[in-house]
């Protein structure tokens, strides 16, 4: 990105173009396991709509850590979970052309 805003594509010395993901998916849930805060990535190899849910072991959906449009490439969402008692849980993601899912555990507070 050059001083006047304008991102400059290609393979020339000194321009770094970010590299597409090729399937979409989870990439990690940091950590794991969690007290406070949480952070999923994942990647896209595409624009595509794209959900994060949290799931308790009993399948019930705890939360909706992001729900919308996303742009190609990779992303990281972060939540600060309000109140989620100490257990197994499943984040998952699904898209329009995939879903993934990983297991994690809470941990009780720390004070």
């Amino acid at each position: 990105v050059t001083a006047e805003g304008i991102y400059a594509l290609g393979d020339n010395p000194g321009v770094y173009s970010p590299e597409i993901p090729g399937t979409p998916g989870l990439i990690g849930v940091f950590p794991n396991p969690w007290n406070d805060r949480l952070s999923v990535r994942f990647s896209l190899p595409s624009p595509d709509n794209a959900t994060l849910r949290l799931f308790d072991l009993s399948g019930r959906m705890v939360a909706t850590l992001a729900d919308g449009e996303f742009p190609a490439g990779l992303h990281s969402v972060l939540w600060n979970d309000c109140g989620v008692p100490a257990g197994l849980y499943f984040v998952r993601l699904e898209t329009t052309n995939c879903s993934d899912t990983r297991k994690l555990i809470r941990m009780g507070s720390v004070r």
